[in-house]
């Protein structure tokens, strides 16, 4: 259920209550091309095409500058001005603003609420987006969390004011919940639309993409079907996404590049990655015996033990993709990808497992206040992917 926006936020009805979307987030949407880009029309019905979505502008003006649009086919050159609401044209008061007089195209979320004239052509994203809004949003909280390198967000002190670590434990395992939950949705969601072997291959890509090249990595998921892929030719592959990928700042090791070698290198030696998979789950998951699992929240090493994550880990980590995988990068690509997917395929709850799953690629500031913190119990112990995704949540709901 959508409410009442003011300037720059809009409030939504979210699965675990209302949460705020910045305009910014839009922004970053169309920076990044984050939406269905073929087939988009106007409002008034006229197709649209993207040939360059302009330079993000932080000053005064349009947000963006020097895009390049087709409109039924006319190249048009100028400016990009985005929104939440088409109404807010006018509530910003750009109608009489000559630094306007260039806008090609009006971006919005939603659609007008009322009868509304718009000053030019005029494009609506959410009937094009690939994702709920609320896990686009928790996505642009992660980027912006993960862009702070030195200062620790207020939030993240939060457990310093709980009391006991048992009682620490709990909130984590309570928050971290929610966000499986929405992995899981999502799974599911996805699951609906497309076969497990392509669901998995894009899933597979978009984790190896990281967060700066996620949606290239995705498109060429969908432009290279796994059904249809009889050899992964990497560097023409990548050639094909040129002038799309982010490369500045990259490490070498997580350059896309390297990561659709990668990628390659699985295929080469199982192409039928997804179906080894879903075995290997059919095996382990229901062979278990959960009758005394435990709740030690706070010993790690039992619980992983019980549910036999390290065996687990070798076995994806060797037989599925084939050891081509390594560092953090394997484990988040577990805990965002494998465990969720099974889990929606087979209709089993693997929260515990997603739980105490070793750490996959986190925010360092985050990592070293639990490393330093009461929940570790002791200073610079390891940690595990549900502490850090528990603090998230926390974060999420104090800044939405």
């Amino acid at each position: 259920m959508l409410q009442a926006s003011s300037n720059t936020l809009a409030e939504i009805q979210g699965y675990y209550g209302s949460l705020s979307i910045a305009e910014k987030v839009v922004q970053q949407l169309w920076s990044e091309q984050n939406f269905k880009c073929t087939h988009l029309t106007t409002q008034d019905g006229d197709p649209v095409e993207i040939v360059n979505p302009g330079r993000w502008n932080t000053l005064e003006g349009p947000d963006f500058k020097q895009a390049t649009i087709k409109i039924c086919g006319r190249k048009l050159v100028g400016d990009i001005e985005v929104h939440l609401y088409p109404e807010d044209w006018n509530r910003h008061r750009h109608r009489a603003d000559v630094n306007y007089a260039d806008v090609i195209l009006h971006v919005t979320l939603f659609r007008a609420s009322e009868r509304f004239s718009h000053p030019t052509d005029s494009l609506v994203l959410l009937p094009y987006l690939e994702e709920d809004l609320e896990t686009l949003v928790t996505r642009y909280f992660l980027d912006q969390t993960q862009s702070q390198d030195e200062k620790l967000p207020e939030w993240a002190n939060t457990l310093q004011t709980i009391g006991s670590p048992k009682e620490e434990h709990l909130l984590l395992w309570e928050k971290a919940r929610i966000r499986w939950e929405q992995k899981r949705r999502l799974a599911t969601s996805r699951l609906k639309s497309e076969s497990w072997k392509e669901v998995c291959h894009q899933y597979a890509l978009e984790v190896l993409g990281y967060r700066r090249n996620r949606v290239p990595m995705h498109r060429i998921a969908l432009e290279f079907p796994l059904g249809k892929t009889k050899e992964w030719e990497a560097e023409t592959i990548y050639r094909k996404k040129m002038g799309q990928w982010k490369l500045r700042g990259i490490r070498p090791a997580n350059h896309p590049l390297k990561r659709l070698k990668s990628y390659g290198d699985i295929l080469n030696k199982e192409l039928n990655w997804p179906e080894k998979l879903l075995e290997l789950a059919f095996a382990h998951f229901f062979s278990r015996d959960l009758d005394h699992a435990p709740i030690d929240l706070g010993n790690l090493k039992r619980m992983r033990a019980f549910y036999e994550i390290p065996e687990l880990n070798e076995l994806i980590k060797k037989k599925i993709f084939q050891e081509a995988i390594g560092g953090t990068r394997i484990h988040t690509l577990c805990v965002d990808a494998v465990l969720p997917l099974i889990s929606a395929k087979l209709n089993i709850d693997l929260f515990p497992e997603w739980y105490v799953w070793y750490l996959g690629d986190a925010p360092d500031l985050l990592l070293s206040y639990l490393q330093s913190s009461s929940i570790a119990g002791v200073k610079g112990a390891v940690c595990c992917n549900g502490w850090i995704q528990g603090l998230l949540q926390v974060g999420f709901e104090a800044e939405y």
